[in-house]
């Protein structure tokens, strides 16, 4: 991913969720629901201005995987 100089925790979260979506996503005989545990407030709590923070894009594709 790089240095944190260059990332935030938020994207390496958000890189995380869509990792787990991926990996969920090539299991065969899955049983509903599923969950992904999230422990980590920059991925829970967005807050308000969630599309404009860096890394929203991640966030975006990862909803869009749900």
């Amino acid at each position: 991913l790089g240095t944190d100089e260059k990332h935030t925790v938020f994207e390496a979260e958000m890189v995380r969720l869509t990792l787990a979506a991926k990996l969920i996503a090539t299991e065969q005989d899955l049983t509903f629901p599923l969950s992904i545990s999230v422990n980590n407030q920059a991925a829970v709590l967005p807050g308000e201005s969630f599309y404009s923070n860096p890394g929203s894009y991640l966030a975006t594709k990862f909803q869009r995987m749900m």
